[in-house]
């Protein structure tokens, strides 16, 4: 593989590090294994990839996710797509394939291994200001898979599909010295043997970890953070994904009907905002934006978006 030169544009939401690429760089049959070292520490670090291929389909792109983490590819990431669209409105992928051109609205599917997305973009100008992702197909995924609820280390956590789910505040009753909002070594050494324990105790849950709470700070309704695997300090500030599985979760066990005023009756559209971003610790400035509807206890209609989102280079790197 020596030799094989790969351009890249790179960007974040929320402290959420994505890495773009074109999928024609790659050799054949070795994709994940070339993304996996163009996303090393050496070269250009991030939380996920993206490879992206025409489809051949108007409007549609097709898309391989790579997490450093699980050296997997895998089925969705609400973070790609946020800075997808900011990519495809901003920098040179957006007339490589074909989406240069529009003035303050671009409609695009993405054809992902999870099924097909639809993000929303929206200019102003020459900038991007916002990428409305539908997350139905993901949802679908956590819910077809099965929610349980589970005590492990005398706390309530929640298995949301692949997502182990957790309120900080059930976590604290059983550990009081847990401090996510500076996010100690004792802190974070609680998050990883929780994370440990609920994988040993049900084989269906993965590296995606989201850990909440409603003790807001700033103009939010919950407050969040992703330590997705803390040894490889893998903590992500926002999490697309993270964010509608405890979307799901809330509205499973109750959670969302206590702590939102109003009415949740069907069809009504939900709006929670996600306190998340700036540090790898629980909360943050940004908001995470989740719209919804509920119809019994299950979400429907979910739109996310991040309100910060910024491309933060481009170039090339030699792998």
């Amino acid at each position: 593989m020596k030799g094989i030169c790969l351009d890249y544009v790179r960007g974040h939401m929320g402290g959420n590090t994505i890495s773009l690429f074109s999928g024609e760089q790659f050799t054949p049959g070795k994709e994940l294994e070339e993304a996996l070292i163009a996303l090393d520490e050496k070269h250009i670090f991030s939380d996920e990839a993206a490879i992206i291929y025409p489809s051949g389909k108007e409007k549609t792109l097709k898309i391989k996710i790579v997490s450093p983490t699980t050296k997997r590819f895998i089925t969705a990431c609400g973070g790609m797509t946020q800075v997808l669209g900011k990519a495809m409105g901003e920098s040179y992928l957006g007339e490589r394939f074909g989406f240069s051109s529009f003035d303050t609205h671009q409609e695009i599917f993405l054809d992902l291994d999870g099924g097909n997305h639809r993000i929303d973009i929206f200019k102003s100008g020459d900038k991007v200001f916002r990428t409305i992702t539908k997350m139905d197909i993901f949802a679908e995924e956590l819910y077809s898979s099965g929610i349980e609820e589970m005590l492990v280390m005398d706390i309530q956590v929640f298995r949301v599909g692949k997502f182990l789910v957790v309120n900080a505040d059930e976590i604290k009753k059983a550990f009081p010295v847990l401090d996510l909002e500076k996010m100690d070594p004792a802190s974070k050494n609680i998050l990883f043997e929780l994370q440990e324990k609920a994988m040993s105790f049900n084989r269906a849950i993965g590296l995606d970890y989201a850990v909440y709470d409603w003790n807001c700070s700033h103009k939010g309704d919950l407050r969040a953070v992703f330590p997705h695997y803390i040894p490889d300090d893998h903590i992500e500030p926002s999490c697309g994904t993270g964010t509608v599985a405890i979307g799901v979760a809330t509205a499973w066990n109750g959670e969302l009907r206590k702590n939102l005023s109003g009415d949740l009756s069907d069809a009504k559209i939900v709006n929670l905002a996600f306190e998340t971003g700036g540090a790898k610790n629980l909360g943050g400035p940004e908001l995470s934006n989740l719209s919804f509807s509920v119809v019994g206890n299950k979400l429907t209609d979910i739109y996310f978006h991040h309100s910060l989102v910024e491309l933060t280079s481009q170039g090339k790197i030699f792998i």
